[in-house]
């Protein structure tokens, strides 16, 4: 089972089509989910279906987690000022789930033709590799071109010093 195909839509849905080698099929799948990590969390589930139901609980399945609709503080949308769009990522984050909302960011940004602005927090509970982690992110933001960034909390210090078109709320 792979993702052979996703595409984000304007609606802040996505569709994506998962190829079943073994199978020679391909299964259609609609999320209301976006981003990558949305899809793939979408694969591992259809995966689990295939491995328990084989081929037949699929269709079922791919409705089911069709009609997901975000949690709040998890890649939620929600209306701002003057036509934005507001995504509500704030429940606790870790640098694989903060790298993959901002790549979920500059893909919205891209489609919207908008500005992609990101509010970010501390991650707390990383140890030893808590610089290095938000360092990393303060060069993301650059990376992918973030037009502003603000920052608070002082592990967040480290992302605005690694990006230095980046300042930070104390």
């Amino acid at each position: 089972i792979r993702l052979a195909a996703r595409a984000l839509l304007p609606d802040m849905s996505a569709r994506c089509e998962v190829e079943l080698r073994r199978l020679a099929a391909r299964v259609p799948l609609a999320l209301r989910l976006f981003g990558a990590g949305a899809a793939v969390d979408a694969l591992a589930a259809l995966g689990v279906v295939l491995a328990l139901q084989g081929a037949p609980g699929l269709q079922l399945a791919a409705a089911a987690l069709g009609a997901l609709e975000p949690l709040p503080g998890r890649m939620r949308p929600l209306a701002g000022r003057g036509g934005s769009l507001v995504i509500d990522d704030s429940y606790n984050a870790n640098p694989a789930s903060m790298m993959s909302s901002l790549a979920a960011l500059r893909e919205l940004a891209a489609l919207r033709q908008g500005r992609a602005i990101a509010a970010l927090a501390d991650m707390a509970e990383l140890g030893d590799h808590a610089q290095a982690e938000h360092e990393r992110i303060g060069r993301e933001l650059v990376r992918i071109g973030v037009a502003e960034a603000f920052l608070c909390g002082p592990l967040m210090a480290h992302a605005a010093k690694a990006g230095p078109t980046i300042e930070t709320i104390k």
